[in-house]
């Protein structure tokens, strides 16, 4: 019989103060690459030992059935799909229980701001390769640059997710001329970067910012935020699939430089049930397609099903605990799903920080805190 004399002995506070190393741990890494390394999986093993400790110590026995649930799905997905970013995903979210959430994305803040600045160094003294990238643009081609990325996209992105942390972190504290100098920060980086799509959301990110503090805006924002990911969603499918190749099919795809089109290949073009693996669709357009948009890609990878069973959760699990949380948790929450529109992040929690968000609620709101433990 293993003694646990130890394990009850712990407290919250502790096993908060670990859980939030790992995450600075993990989001520091893939801050600064995309590719898994034996380091890196060795702390993987040894945060999932801890996870397991925790959660005997503080989750409830109705807790553990959900998850048991959810993890034979990601399992039976798996089969079909190959793709281990969902299980990985569900395992890094699951300690947030009696996490304090702005402690957490305060950490995310810091280590993302410490990731980008080292990316950027590491550029400058060519450890890492600063690309230069020619995409045509109204007729001509511009040159783009990555600064250590591995695209200029890449790059603007991972900057508007350190502006999106800065301001859910600092947000009461926020003056005007705070905005002026993000602004000026965002301009100043799509001279490189040349991405609309990451320069515009962080201009819109900062508008939102600012029209929320006003009462009727904020009323009728707070309706919308809950079915944000859902429209989205829904808006890449039904366009391709009742607009494809009309003029205003035509105009929305030239501006987001033919995610439209991709999406119609790895969705509309593709569904199946229980998912499938990307090398389906390398092996079947010869390669010559790319995966954009988290919502499409991620129900070829997922299967129509569970990404449905997901995106109806994540919404239903939002609208519970709208009024619960700060304002400025959804500012970041919207704008994110943004982000998952424009390129291929919704199974990665540290760029998906929309999944830290539902996992805590459903700790905080839903399951209700049961004092029903494994280990008392």
């Amino acid at each position: 019989m293993i003694n646990i004399n130890w394990l009850k002995k712990l407290n919250n506070e502790q096993f908060e103060k670990v859980y939030l190393f790992f995450i600075s741990i993990f989001s520091f890494y893939k801050g600064i690459t995309f590719e898994p390394n034996s380091i890196y999986q060795i702390c993987l093993v040894v945060y999932t030992l801890f996870l397991i400790l925790k959660m005997m110590k503080q989750n409830s026995v109705q807790e553990w059935v959900f998850i048991g649930c959810v993890s034979g799905v990601l399992a039976i997905n798996y089969l079909f799909s190959k793709d281990a970013s969902l299980i990985t995903s569900f395992v890094i979210i699951l300690g947030v229980k009696n996490i304090d959430i702005l402690k957490l994305l305060k950490i995310l803040l810091f280590t993302k701001l410490g990731a980008f600045i080292t990316v950027i160094l590491l550029s400058i003294v060519n450890v890492f390769p600063n690309i230069a990238v020619k995409t045509g643009r109204g007729g001509e081609f511009v040159q783009r640059f990555t600064l250590g990325y591995n695209h200029p996209n890449t790059l603007h992105n991972y900057f508007a997710l350190v502006v999106i942390l800065f301001i859910v972190v600092y947000y009461s504290k926020l003056k005007i001329w705070s905005y002026i100098v993000l602004l000026a920060l965002n301009e100043f980086i799509y001279i490189f970067s040349v991405a609309r799509t990451g320069k515009y959301i962080v201009i819109f990110l900062i508008v939102l910012a600012i029209a929320v503090k006003f009462s009727q805006i904020k009323k009728f924002f707070l309706t919308i935020v809950p079915y944000i990911q859902l429209v989205l969603t829904l808006f890449v499918l039904l366009i391709n699939q009742f607009l494809f190749k009309t003029p205003i099919w035509t105009f929305i795809d030239k501006i987001l430089t033919g995610r439209l089109f991709f999406a119609k290949l790895v969705a509309n073009d593709n569904f199946s049930l229980l998912g499938r693996n990307l090398s389906f669709f390398y092996e079947k357009y010869y390669g010559k397609f790319h995966h954009d948009n988290s919502y499409a890609t991620s129900i070829a990878i997922m299967g129509i099903l569970l990404f449905f069973v997901y995106i109806l959760f994540m919404s239903w699990i939002i609208k519970k605990s709208m009024y619960k949380l700060p304002i400025q948790i959804w500012i970041l929450y919207f704008t994110n799903s943004l982000i998952l529109f424009t390129e291929d992040y919704l199974r990665q929690p540290f760029t998906n920080i929309t999944l830290f968000i539902m996992m805590f609620c459903y700790y905080e709101y839903i399951s209700g805190h049961k004092k029903e433990f494994l280990y008392e």
